[in-house]
C-alpha cells in the first residue's frame, strides 16, 4: 500500500463524526500501516465514493469490488490532513483480501500441546437433570492428563460386552467410566462404531419398559448416546490418548466432539469445553476444505445436521449425532466430520460459542448458515455473516414450511435476497424441515431427496477457491486464532519449524534426482553391494546402466566420507526430540511430495506394461510362425527396448518413494555400519543417541508406526538397532505368533484391525515392502508384526499370552508375478507362526493350494519350525454360510495337498493343523440409502458383530496350541517356556524372525521355484532323471579323459626333442600353455560329445507331456558334466608341467653351456653365468606362479561343483539333511559372507588353515584332535556372539553355558573333523570332485545328528547354513595351500637342478680343461641321470608291488578295512583300550592310519630291495658306459652321449633322461678321455662325492615321498564312505558314493552301544548302554536332559539314510531281542568307560551286573589321551 497525500483536502471534525465507520486493527508492518492508516481513523471515501452515509454492508461491497487498486480517504481525530492511501492488494485468482493482511505465524507445537492451550473450559448454566445424573454416574476423570497412552489401545478385551457385563456396569458393580472406556475403545477398534453398545443399551431399555420398570437405570440408558459415550471416554484419558483416540473415531465414520459440555461431579458445575486435542493428530496437516455450518436460534432442532448427507455423499444418517435424548446437552456444541473433500464443522442447536466460530471462519471454504423466515426480522445474518466474514463464500439455507410449494418457496428466497442484495458472496436456497419427511409418500420423499441432492451439488460447484492455496491446512490455525489477543478475521498461515527443515531437505529433490542415493546412501549402497552385477541396471538411472558398472564402481559413487548426512541427523532429531505431531507432519509432507510425481509415473508405467505385453505376444507369435530371422530380431529388439524403458519407469518410481519408514530403515543400516567401522570411543559418541532412537521407535509401535523387519532391496532382516528396539517391548509368560496371509486387496489389514484393534494402514493395491513390527494388547496383551513391504506389527496382550500378529503383503500382486516372492512370504509366515490366518475371498482355489503346499515343503526343507502351526481359513464375503459345504471344501483342499505332496514323504497332519475354517460376511455393503435416496457404502453391522466370534476362535486355537506344545515337555517344541521368554523375549523373537528370513532368502529360488507341489513332484522326477544321467556320464568321462591325458602326454614327450631343437627361446609357461591348449581342445571334444549324448538321453527320457512346461535340467546336466572338465584340466596341467620342466632343464643346460663357449675370459663367463642363472630363477619362479591356481579360480570351481551338486541332490533326502539347507552361492555372495565371518576365521579357524596337515615340508600328518572336546565347556570369548556374527545359531543368546558348549562343538569338534577329512584328501586333484564336497556335507549331518550337540538350544537352519560356508572356506584355503606346496616343491627341485648345472660349468672352468676333467664331468652328469631315472622307475615298480600285496592282503575294500579296525579295537584280544578310543574318536582317521601303516609296512619290506636295485643297476650301466667309451673314437661328446642313451633306452624303454649335456662337444684328447675310464675301477665302489650323495638319498626319498605322492587316491578310496551312525558313531562300511545324487543307504555289520557316541539314557545323564537298534520302538532317547523320541522316530526323521540298516537289525540283528550289547562291546565299555564318562559328561550308573559286564576289567584313567601313530 503506497501513501499518497492530498494537500488540497482539508476536512474539519463535525458532529457527524461519531457515525462514521472507524478503522480498527491495523496490522503492524502491513500495507495499510505503511500507508499511515491508524486505528481510530474515520472512513469517508472509497475509490472516490462518499461513504459517510453508506451502511456497513455497502462499504464492504465497495471494498470487495475494488480491483487491484484501492484508494481511501479518512479523517484522523488528531486533526491531521486527510490521508489518501493507495493499496496494491495481493491478488490470488482475481480475489482480494479486504479484511486485512494474512498473518504468517511460526508456532511451537509443544506450546500448543500444553493444557492451557489444548483445553479451553468455561462454566455454563445447564439444568437438564438427566444429563447431570448421567455424568454423576459415569464420573469420567483422568488422574494423570499428561500420562502415557491409555492401556486400552493395546488391550483386547477378555470377554465382549454382553447383557451381564452391561448390567454390572449400570448397577455400579464395576467402575462405570473404566469399564465403558474399555468397551468403547474396543468397539472403535473393531469399527463397530459403538453400535454394539447402543444395541445392548436399547435391548436393556426395552426389557425395562416391557416389565414396566421405569427407574433411574432406564433414564440413564436413555442418555447414553454415542456422543455421551465418546465424551466420557475422552474425559477418562490423558491428552495423548485423546489425540490418538480420535483417529479411531474418524475411522468409524463418527463425528468428533470438538466442543462439548461436561459435568464436574465434585464442583457440581457444568463446563463448556473445547478440546483441541481431538483434531491435533487428524488435522495437523491437511488439504481438506473446511465447511462450517451453524444456524440461528429459530433453526435449532429443524434438522441441519441431518442435511449433511445431501452434500457429503459418503455420510449416512447413522454416522451423525441426531439423538433427541441429548439434544439440549449438544446445544451450542460443535462436532467435526470428515468426507473425501471436506472437513465439516457442525454446530448443534444455537450458535453460542461465537469465539470458536470466529476462529474457524477465516479458514472456511464455505459457510452454510441455517435460518428460518423469522430471521428476516433479526440481525442474525448481519452479525454472524457479513459483519465478521463478508469475504467468505456463504450458503444461506432457509428452513421452509412450504418447501414443496415451489412458488411460495422461491418467494421466500427472494425476500431474503432483496433484504441482503449487497451480499455478493452469498447463495440462497431453501430446504424442508426434517421432521416433515415422516408423513411423505415414497414418491414425494424420493422427489425431495433428488431435489436436495441436486441443489447442494449445484451450490457447492459455484464456490470459487479463495486463493491458489487452501486457506485451511492445519487445526493449529484455528487454535492459534482462538487464542489471538486481538481476534480478527485475517487468516493465520501457520508455518511449522519442521516444515522449514523439510523444505530445506527436499525442495531440491525431484523425480530426476538420485533421491535414494542422497537421502538413504547406506541402504542404497547395501542394496547395490548385495545385487548381482547382472541386475545393477535395475537400480541405476539409464545413463549409468549402459556403462557396465560393477558393485565397486557404484560404491565409489556413494558419498561415505561423512557417516552421518543431513537426512540422518534430521531423522534422529525427529525421533528423539520432536513431538509425535511433528512426525505426522513429516509423514504427510512426504506423502504430498510423492504425490507430485507418482500419478504420472504410474500412468506411464501402466502404458509401458501394456506395450511390453503386446510386444512379447508379437515376438512369441512370430517365433511360433517361423517368420524371417530379421523380423524376429526386430521384434526382439523392440521388446527389449520397451522392457528397458519400463525398468526405467520402475526405477523412477522407486526413486520418489521417500517415506518416514524409509528414513528409519536407513538408521538400521547406519547403526550397523557405525558398529562395524568405528572405534569403541567413536561408537560411544553415537550410543546414547541410538539408544534413544530405539526407545522412541518402540514407543511409536504402540501408535501404529511400524518397525521394518525386512528392509531394502534385496530384503534384509538383521540389524543391531532393530534388536535394540525389540528390547523395549515387554512380553508376558508366553509368546505366540499369529500371521495373516491372503491375496492382494483381500482385506487382510482390515481384518486384523477389526479383530485385534491394530492400527495397520489400509490401502488398495500393493502397499508393502518388508516385514514390520508394531505393538498392541489383549486385555491383558497382544503383539503385532507385519510382513511384506509396507506392513505393521503390534504387541498385544491376552490373559498371560503375548501375541505377535504379522500382516503379510498381499499375494499374487502384479508387481511380483513370476517371482518366488509369494512363496517366500507364505513360508515366512508358516515358519514363524503358531497360527496362520488364511484370509481369502471366495472358494479355496488352486493358487492358494499351491502356496500352502510349497510353504510346507519349505518348512520340511528348512527344518526351522519345530512346532506344528495351525492354519485358520477365513473365507470372506460369504452369503451362503453352510459350514458343511465349506468343511468339505477344506477336506478336499487338504487331500489335494497331501496327494500332491507324496514326494515329500511326510504326513501333512504332522506339519500343520488345517482343521479350522471361519466364514465371515462382507465387511462393506453398497446400496441405495433410504434416508438420502442415493447409493452409499458402509460397514456392515453383521461383520462387526461376528468379529467377536472370530476372536474367540482365534484365541481358542492359540490356547490349544500353547497347551499342546507345553505337554510335549520339549524345549525345542516349546518356545513359549515362561522362564526363558520372560527374560529373553527380545532375543528369541529377533533371532526367530531374522534367522527364518535368512534361511528363506539364502535358499531362494532353489527352494521355492515351483508354484505348487505337483510342479515340485514333476521337477523332482526330472531331477532324478538328470542325476542318473550326470552320474553315468561323469564316470565315463573320467575314464575316457584320464586315458586321453595319458596319450597326450606321451605324444608330447616323444616330440620334446623336436621342440627343443626348433625353439631358441623356450618359455616354461608358454610350453605348458601350448600343451594344455592342445590338450584342452581334445578334452573339450570328448566333453562336448559326452554332454551331447547326455542331453540326448535326457530328451529321450523326458517325452511325457507333463514334462513339457517344467523347468528343463539341460543346463544343470551340461554344467555338472563340465565340472569333471576342471578335474581333468588339473590332471592335464600337472602332467604337462612336469614334462615342461624336463624340457626346460634341457634348454637351460644348452643355453648356459653356450655362455661358456662364447665367453673368452673367466671373469666374463662367471659374471654372465651368474647373471643368467638369476634371470632363469626368476623366469622359472614366475612361470610356476602362473601355473599355480589362483584362489579366485579355486573358489569359483568349488562353488560351481557345490551349486550343481545341490541342484541335483536327491529329492528323497531325509527332512533333516543338510542338503535341504544348501543355499545358492555365487562368487560375490561367498566373498561377502566370508567377510562377515572375519572375526571367527581369525580367532578360531586360522590354526586349521595354517596347519596344512601332512602337506608341509616335513611330510608328517597331524593327528586328529580328541572327539570328546565337548566335555570341556570352556570356550571363552571376549567378544559377544553377535559381534562374531553367530547369534542366529542360538535360540537363546543369553544362555552363556549352552552357547559356549555349542561354539566349542563347532570349532573344536566338528571343524576338527572336517579338517582331518581335508588333510587326507588329495585336494590338488579332488577339490573340484563332487564326491568330496558331498562327503563334507554329510560330515555335518553326522555330527549334528549325534548326541554331541543340544539341538533344542540351536537354530539348526542358521547353523547348517553357516557351517556349509565355513567348510567351503576351509576347502578353498587348504586347497590353495596344497597348490602352494606342490608349486614350491616343483620349484625347489627345478632350481636345485639349475644350480647343479651351473656348478658343473664352473667346475669345468675352475679346473684345468683336460680331457680327464671333461671325462669326469661327463661321467657325473650321465650318472646322475641314470640314478634319477632308475630311482623313478623303481619307485613306480615299488608302488605297483605294494598295491598288489595290499590287494592280496585285504582286497583294498572299505568293508574289509572297517571290519578289520572293529576287530582290532572293540573285539580285540587281548583288549586294546587305545584302539577302542581311536575307533570312538574318529573311525575314518583310524582307517586312514590303519591303511597307511599297512602301506608303510609293505614299503619298509621292499624299500631296501629297490634301493639296492638302484645301486646295482647304476653300477651295471656305468660298466656299460665304460665299454661304449672304450670302443668309441671319442671325438664328439654329443654323439657319445646319444649312443649311451640309445643303448640304455633299448634296455629300459621308460628311460627319460635329458638329451642335452652341458659339456664341450669336441673331445680334444680322446686317448686321455678314454684313459680316465680305463683307470677307474668301478667294481671298487663309487668314488665321486656327488654321485655318492645321490645314491645315499634314494632310500630317504623312497620313504618320504612314496605315500604322500603315490597313495593319496588309494587311501582316499580305501576309506570308503565316512558317514557315521548318529546313534552309536560307527562308520559306514560301504564304498564312497559313486552317484552322489542318489539316496545312499548306509550300512555297518556292527553297531555299538549309544553311550560310545555320548547318548545318555535318561535326564540324569546315565550312559545309554544298549545298541541303537535295540528296544527299537520302546526306549526313549535323550539329548542332554531333554527327551527326544524313540530310536524309530529318531532315525526316521533325522537319519533316514541309516534307517534301513538299523531297522533291519532291530528285527534280525544278533542282539535285537536283548537289552544288553554284545559281549565284546561290554568288555570294550568297561575298558574305556572312565574316559568316555568324563569326556561325554555322563554319570556312571551305580553298579554293573557282574554276570553281564566283566567288572574285573579296569578302565583306563579318565585323563588318558588318544594317542595316534605319527605318520
Amino acid at each position: 500500500m503506497s501513501r499518497i497525500l492530498e494537500d488540497d483536502a482539508d476536512y474539519q471534525l463535525d458532529r457527524d463524526l461519531l457515525i462514521l465507520h472507524t478503522i480498527v486493527n491495523v496490522k503492524e508492518h502491513g500495507h495499510a500501516h505503511k500507508a499511515s492508516l491508524c486505528d481510530g481513523d474515520r472512513l469517508i471515501e472509497i475509490n472516490g465514493h462518499d461513504v459517510r452515509s453508506r451502511s456497513y454492508v455497502e462499504c464492504v461491497t465497495l471494498l470487495q469490488n475494488t480491483g487491484d487498486k484501492l484508494t481511501i480517504k479518512v479523517i484522523r481525530c488528531s486533526g491531521e490532513n486527510t490521508v489518501s492511501s493507495t493499496a496494491q492488494t495481493s491478488i490470488v485468482d482475481n480475489t482480494v483480501q479486504p479484511s486485512g493482511e494474512e498473518q504468517i505465524s511460526s508456532i511451537n507445537i509443544v506450546d500448543y500441546l500444553k493444557p492451557d492451550r489444548c483445553i479451553y473450559s468455561i462454566k455454563v448454566n445447564y439444568n437438564n437433570s438427566s444429563i447431570v445424573r448421567c455424568f454423576d454416574f459415569l464420573k469420567p476423570y483422568c488422574t494423570n492428563p499428561d500420562g502415557p497412552l491409555h492401556p486400552t489401545f493395546n488391550t483386547i478385551v477378555d470377554q465382549p460386552l454382553d447383557t451381564t457385563k452391561l448390567s454390572q456396569i449400570l448397577n455400579n458393580q464395576v467402575i462405570p467410566a473404566d469399564a465403558l472406556t474399555e468397551y468403547v475403545v474396543d468397539s472403535l477398534k473393531r469399527y463397530h462404531a459403538l453400535n454394539d453398545i447402543i444395541t445392548l443399551l436399547s435391548n436393556d431399555l426395552y426389557s425395562l419398559l416391557k416389565a414396566n420398570t421405569i427407574n433411574e437405570r432406564a433414564s440413564l440408558i436413555e442418555q447414553l448416546t454415542k456422543r455421551v459415550l465418546l465424551v466420557q471416554t475422552l474425559e477418562s484419558m490423558s491428552y495423548d490418548s485423546q489425540r490418538f483416540l480420535c483417529n479411531f473415531i474418524r475411522k468409524n465414520d463418527l463425528p468428533i466432539p470438538l466442543s462439548y459440555r461436561i459435568w464436574d461431579s465434585t464442583e457440581k458445575t457444568m463446563y463448556h469445553r473445547i478440546n483441541f486435542n481431538c483434531l491435533m493428530e487428524i488435522l495437523c496437516l491437511t488439504d481438506l476444505h473446511v465447511i462450517l455450518q451453524f444456524g440461528s436460534p429459530s433453526a435449532s432442532g429443524l434438522g441441519k445436521t441431518s442435511l449433511i448427507g445431501y452434500f457429503c455423499h459418503d455420510k449416512r444418517l447413522e454416522s451423525l449425532f441426531t439423538d433427541a435424548s441429548d439434544m439440549s446437552w449438544r446445544d451450542g456444541c460443535m462436532d467435526v466430520l470428515f468426507t473425501r473433500r471436506f472437513t465439516v464443522f457442525d454446530v448443534h442447536g444455537t450458535t453460542t460459542d461465537l469465539r470458536l466460530i470466529r476462529s474457524i471462519q477465516p479458514y472456511t471454504y464455505v459457510q452454510i448458515i441455517y435460518v428460518t423466515e423469522a430471521d428476516l426480522n433479526t440481525n442474525f445474518l448481519e452479525v454472524n455473516a457479513m459483519a465478521n466474514a463478508p469475504h467468505i463464500s456463504t450458503i444461506v439455507v432457509i428452513f421452509d414450511l412450504n418447501y414443496d410449494n415451489h412458488e411460495l418457496s422461491m418467494k421466500l428466497i427472494k425476500r431474503f435476497e432483496e433484504k441482503f442484495k449487497h451480499w455478493t458472496n452469498t447463495q440462497w436456497t431453501s430446504v424442508p424441515m426434517i421432521n416433515t419427511f415422516n408423513n411423505l409418500s415414497a414418491i414425494k420423499k424420493t422427489l425431495r431427496n433428488n431435489q436436495l441432492r441436486e441443489t447442494f451439488d449445484h451450490l457447492l460447484k459455484q464456490i470459487k477457491p479463495y486463493g491458489q492455496e487452501p486457506l485451511f491446512r492445519s487445526c493449529f490455525q484455528i487454535q492459534s486464532s482462538f487464542y489471538e489477543t486481538n481476534m480478527s478475521l485475517a487468516p493465520i498461515k501457520v508455518v511449522f519449524d519442521i516444515e522449514k527443515e523439510l523444505h530445506h531437505l527436499f525442495s531440491n529433490l525431484s523425480d530426476t534426482t538420485e533421491n535414494l542415493r542422497l537421502v538413504t546412501p547406506h541402504t542404497y549402497q547395501q542394496s547395490i553391494a548385495r545385487m548381482p552385477n547382472a541386475t545393477l541396471h535395475e537400480l541405476l538411472p539409464s545413463e549409468t546402466s549402459t556403462l557396465n558398472y560393477s558393485s565397486n564402481d557404484i560404491s565409489q559413487r556413494i558419498p561415505t566420507s561423512c557417516i552421518l548426512n543431513k537426512y540422518h541427523a534430521f531423522t534422529i532429531s525427529l525421533l528423539n526430540y520432536r513431538t509425535y505431531i511433528e512426525l505426522l507432519i513429516v509423514d504427510a509432507y512426504l506423502e504430498k511430495w510423492k504425490a507430485a510425481y507418482t500419478p504420472n509415473l504410474r500412468q506411464t508405467q501402466l502404458k509401458f506394461r501394456e506395450k511390453v505385453s503386446k510386444a512379447l505376444r508379437q515376438l512369441k507369435q512370430a517365433e511360433g510362425e517361423n517368420v524371417t530371422s530379421s523380423e524376429i530380431i526386430r521384434l526382439r529388439e523392440n521388446y527389449e527396448s520397451l522392457l528397458n524403458q519400463l525398468r526405467e519407469v520402475d526405477i523412477r518410481l522407486a526413486n520418489v518413494d521417500l517415506t518416514f519408514g524409509l528414513l528409519c530403515d536407513e538408521l538400521f543400516f547406519l547403526w550397523d555400519i557405525i558398529l562395524g567401522t568405528h572405534s569403541s570411543n567413536e561408537i560411544k559418541k553415537y550410543q546414547k543417541e541410538f539408544d534413544l532412537v530405539a526407545t522412541k521407535l518402540a514407543e511409536l509401535v504402540y501408535k501404529g508406526f511400524a518397525l521394518h523387519i525386512l528392509r531394502g532391496r534385496p530384503l534384509k532382516s538383521h540389524s543391531r538397532l532393530l534388536k535394540m528396539c525389540f528390547k523395549k517391548l515387554t512380553p508376558r509368560e508366553s509368546v505366540v505368533v499369529l500371521t495373516v496371509v491372503g491375496e492382494q486387496s483381500s482385506g487382510k489389514s482390515s481384518l486384523l484391525n477389526s479383530t485385534f484393534g491394530c492400527n495397520f494402514r489400509v490401502s488398495t493395491g500393493r502397499c508393502t515392502l518388508g516385514l514390520y513390527l508394531g505393538k498392541r494388547s489383549y486385555a491383558p496383551l497382544v503383539q503385532y508384526l507385519k510382513i511384506g513391504i509396507h506392513s505393521n506389527e503390534s504387541l498385544a496382550y491376552y490373559k498371560n499370552m503375548a501375541i505377535i500378529i504379522i500382516d503379510s503383503e498381499g499375494l499374487m500382486s502384479l508387481e511380483e508375478s513370476g517371482s518366488i516372492f509369494d512363496n517366500q512370504m507364505v513360508t515366512m509366515a508358516i515358519l514363524s507362526s503358531n497360527l496362520v490366518i488364511v484370509n481369502h475371498k471366495g472358494e479355496l482355489g488352486a493358487s492358494l493350494e499351491g502356496l500352502i503346499g510349497m510353504s510346507l515343503y519349505a518348512k520340511v526343507q528348512i527344518q526351522s519350525s519345530p512346532f506344528k502351526p495351525a492354519l485358520l481359513f477365513v473365507l470372506r464375503d460369504q452369503n451362503d454360510r453352510n459350514m458343511d459345504i465349506f468343511q468339505q471344501q477344506l477336506g478336499t483342499f487338504k487331500d489335494n495337498i497331501q496327494t500332491k505332496g507324496k514326494c515329500l514323504q511326510i504326513c501333512i497332519d504332522d506339519e500343520v493343523d488345517m482343521a479350522n475354517i471361519v466364514l465371515l460376511p462382507g465387511a462393506y455393503t453398497e446400496d441405495i440409502n433410504s434416508d438420502y435416496g442415493m447409493v452409499k457404502q458402509w460397514r456392515t453391522e453383521k461383520f462387526s458383530r461376528e468379529i467377536n466370534g472370530f476372536r474367540k476362535t482365534v484365541f481358542k486355537c492359540l490356547e490349544e496350541h500353547i497347551q499342546e506344545t507345553v505337554n510335549t515337555e520339549d524345549i525345542q517344541h516349546n518356545p513359549l517356556d515362561a522362564t526363558i521368554l520372560r527374560k529373553y523375549f527380545d532375543t528369541y523373537l529377533y533371532s526367530k524372525l531374522t534367522t527364518n528370513w535368512k534361511s528363506i532368502d539364502d535358499l531362494g529360488i532353489s527352494l521355492l521355484q515351483c508354484q505348487n507341489l505337483y510342479e515340485l513332484s514333476v521337477q523332482n522326477e526330472l531331477r532324478s532323471i538328470a542325476s542318473n544321467i550326470i552320474a553315468e556320464r561323469q564316470n565315463r568321462l573320467q575314464r575316457i579323459g584320464s586315458d586321453l591325458i595319458q596319450a597326450l602326454i606321451k605324444n608330447n614327450d616323444q616330440s620334446k626333442d623336436t621342440n627343443l631343437n626348433t625353439n631358441t627361446s623356450l618359455e616354461l609357461h608358454g610350453w605348458v600353455k601350448n600343451i594344455v591348449k592342445n590338450g584342452n581342445i581334445e578334452l573339450n571334444k570328448v566333453i562336448d560329445e559326452q554332454v551331447k549324448d547326455a542331453l540326448k538321453d535326457y530328451h529321450e527320457q523326458t517325452q511325457h507331456s507333463y514334462f513339457a512346461k517344467m523347468k528343463s535340467h539341460k543346463a544343470t546336466i551340461e554344467a555338472s558334466i563340465k565340472n569333471i572338465q576342471q578335474y581333468l584340466y588339473e590332471q592335464l596341467e600337472t602332467r604337462a608341467l612336469e614334462m615342461a620342466l624336463k624340457v626346460r632343464q634341457d634348454y637351460y643346460r644348452r643355453e648356459l653351456f653356450d655362455i661358456k663357449v662364447k665367453s673368452k675370459q673367466l671373469n666374463d663367463f662367471t659374471i654372465k653365468l651368474n647373471q643368467r642363472v638369476r634371470q632363469l630363477e626368476i623366469e622359472i619362479t614366475d612361470s610356476l606362479q602362473a601355473y599355480k591356481r589362483s584362489k579366485e579360480a579355486i573358489v569359483k570351481s568349488v562353488l560351481d561343483v557345490y551349486r550343481n551338486l545341490s541342484e541335483t541332490k536327491s529329492p528323497k533326502k531325509h527332512r533333516n539333511s543338510a542338503y535341504n539347507l544348501c543355499q545358492s552361492l555365487d562368487y560375490n555372495k561367498y566373498v561377502e559372507t566370508i567377510k562377515e565371518f572375519d572375526d571367527i576365521i581369525n580367532r578360531y579357524m586360522k590354526s586349521y588353515i595354517e596347519n596344512n596337515g601332512r602337506f608341509h615340508l616335513s611330510q608328517e600328518t597331524t593327528t586328529p584332535q580328541s572327539p570328546f572336546l565337548l566335555a570341556r565347556p570352556t570356550f571363552l570369548s571376549s567378544h559377544p556372539l553377535e559381534d562374531l556374527n553367530v547369534y542366529q545359531w542360538f535360540n537363546n543368546i543369553n544362555d552363556l553355558t549352552k552357547n559356549q558348549q555349542t561354539m566349542h562343538f563347532v570349532f573344536r569338534v566338528l571343524l576338527s573333523r572336517i579338517n582331518d577329512r581335508l588333510d587326507i584328501f588329495p585336494l590338488h586333484l579332488v577339490y573340484s570332485d563332487p564326491k568330496m564336497i558331498d562327503e563334507l556335507i554329510e560330515t555335518i549331518d553326522d555330527e549334528i545328528n549325534s548326541a554331541k550337540i543340544d539341538l533344542t538350544h540351536i537354530n539348526r537352519t542358521a547353523l547348517v547354513h553357516d557351517l556349509i560356508i565355513l567348510i567351503l572356506y576351509m576347502l578353498v584355503e587348504k586347497t590353495n595351500k596344497r597348490f602352494e606346496f606342490k608349486t614350491n616343491l616343483l620349484l625347489s627341485d627345478t632350481l636345485n637342478d639349475l644350480n647343479q648345472v651351473k656348478q658343473n660349468l664352473l667346475d669345468q672352468i675352475n679346473e684345468e680343461e683336460t680331457s680327464h676333467n671333461q671325462a669326469q664331468l661327463f661321467r657325473r652328469i650321465v650318472g646322475k641321470d641314470i640314478i634319477h631315472q632308475v630311482k623313478r622307475i623303481n619307485r613306480q615298480n615299488l608302488i605297483e608291488e605294494i598295491l598288489t600285496k595290499f590287494n592280496e592282503y585285504c582286497l583294498i575294500h572299505p568293508t574289509d578295512i572297517t571290519r578289520q579296525i572293529y576287530a582290532e579295537s572293540i573285539a580285540s584280544e587281548p583288549i586294546n583300550p587305545s584302539a577302542i578310543l581311536k575307533l570312538v574318536a574318529d573311525p575314518s582317521y583310524f582307517c586312514f592310519e590303519f591303511i597307511y601303516l599297512i602301506i608303510k609296512r609293505f614299503s619298509e619290506q621292499n624299500i631296501d630291495v629297490y634301493c639296492n636295485d638302484v645301486a646295482s643297476t647304476y653300477a651295471a650301466y656305468m660298466v656299460m658306459i665304460r665299454d661304449i667309451i672304450l670302443n668309441d673314437k671319442c671325438t664328439d661328446i654329443y654323439v657319445l652321449h646319444n649312443k649311451i642313451l640309445q643303448q640304455i633306452v633299448f634296455e629300459i624303454p621308460d628311460f627319460q633322461a635329458s638329451h642335452t649335456i652341458e659339456l664341450e662337444q669336441k673331445i680334444a684328447y680322446p686317448d686321455h678321455f678314454q684313459g680316465y675310464f680305463k683307470d677307474l675301477d668301478l667294481f671298487q665302489g663309487e668314488n665321486d662325492s656327488v654321485l655318492l650323495q645321490q645314491l645315499a638319498k634314494v632310500s630317504e626319498e623312497f620313504s618320504q615321498t612314496l605315500s604322500p605322492e603315490c597313495f593319496e587316491t588309494l587311501i582316499y578310496r580305501s576309506i570308503g564312505c565316512t558317514s557315521r551312525c548318529p546313534g552309536c558313531g560307527i562308520k559306514c562300511e560301504l564304498p564312497a558314493k559313486i552317484d552322489f545324487s542318489e539316496e545312499h543307504h548306509h550300512y555297518s555289520q556292527h553297531h555299538l552301544p549309544m553311550a560310545f557316541n555320548g547318548w545318555p539314557r535318561d535326564d540324569q545323564f546315565h550312559p545309554h548302554l544298549s545298541m541303537c537298534y535295540q528296544q527299537w520302538k520302546t526306549k526313549t532317547l535323550f539329548r542332554g536332559d531333554t527327551a527326544v523320541s524313540s530310536p524309530e522316530d529318531f532315525f526316521s526323521s533325522e537319519a533316514s539314510d541309516w534307517l534301513e540298516d538299523v531297522k533291519r537289525k532291530s528285527e534280525t540283528g544278533e542282539a535285537c531281542l536283548e537289552r544288553y550289547p554284545l559281549l565284546e562291546q561290554r568288555r570294550a565299555w568297561m575298558a574305556v568307560r572312565y574316559k568316555l564318562l568324563k569326556d561325554f559328561q555322563l554319570q556312571d550308573q551305580g553298579s554293573y551286573h557282574t554276570g553281564i559286564y566283566p567288572t574285573s576289567i579296569v578302565s583306563v584313567p579318565n585323563d588318558v589321551d588318544v594317542v595316534w601313530n605319527k605318520l
